[in-house]
């Protein structure tokens, strides 16, 4: 329920379940929940909830999930830092980093074993137009 109300653009009652869900009924929340409360909070220009939550997932341990890791990297890259923590990578990782960081990203992701995606492409093509990169952008 907590990813439908996120997708559907409706944070805060998204918010409020999980609230619910941890003080009222004590069910610990797993890596897709937590990804999902992430980016409520993000929708909501909430870095201070956004840290907390980052909190519990260091205190729970919670780095080897690749999809929470992602959502760590999507909500670190939108405030410009780099979220260096993650223990693997993947393209999807490459690709949300692409966009906010475009150029350094891809040369770093160049020297890797990932090979980009047609998404990967397009997230560097679109960071080059938007930040007026054109001559970034025909080299690619």
């Amino acid at each position: 329920m907590i990813e439908g109300y996120v997708q559907s653009e409706k944070a805060e009652i998204s918010l409020k379940l999980f609230r619910e869900m941890v003080s009222e009924d004590g069910i610990q929340p797993n890596g897709v929940t937590a990804a999902n409360v992430l980016k409520a909070y993000g929708r909501l220009k909430d870095i201070y909830m956004e840290k907390l939550v980052h909190g519990v997932v260091i205190r729970r341990g919670d780095y080897d999930d690749l999809f929470l890791g992602n959502s760590l990297i999507d909500m670190y890259s939108k405030c410009w830092k780099t979220f260096d923590g993650l223990k693997g990578r993947d393209v999807m990782s490459w690709n949300i980093m692409i966009p906010n960081e475009a150029i350094r990203v891809f040369c770093e992701m160049s020297k890797t074993q990932e090979k980009p995606t047609a998404i990967t492409f397009i997230n560097l093509l679109e960071a080059c137009s938007l930040s007026v990169k054109l001559r970034m952008s025909k080299w690619v």
